[in-house]
């Protein structure tokens, strides 16, 4: 879609993300975890070699949780436009 086609769709169907999809915190947990470890490696002595080995699977774990949050269920906002008013 072009981006004035998808602002469009946007304008016409808004949507939020379900947080109260069980999954939802989960993921983001995982996410978390995934970065502090990211960090500790950051900031041991290693080479940048090693590091970057190590780092890699956390950055796919990051991306793959990041995904799956992106693809679970919305919530279409019209639905709760009369409480928002």
């Amino acid at each position: 879609m072009s981006n004035q086609t998808t602002r469009r769709w946007e304008s016409t169907h808004p949507s939020i993300l379900d947080t109260h999809h069980p999954e939802f915190f989960a993921r983001l947990d995982q996410c978390a975890i995934a970065n502090q470890k990211f960090v500790e490696i950051s900031s041991s002595h290693r080479s940048i070699a090693i590091q970057l080995c190590q780092k890699l699977p956390l950055i796919t774990v990051i991306m793959w949780q990041l995904l799956r949050l992106y693809l679970l269920t919305i919530i279409n906002a019209e639905n709760f436009r009369s409480e928002i008013y």
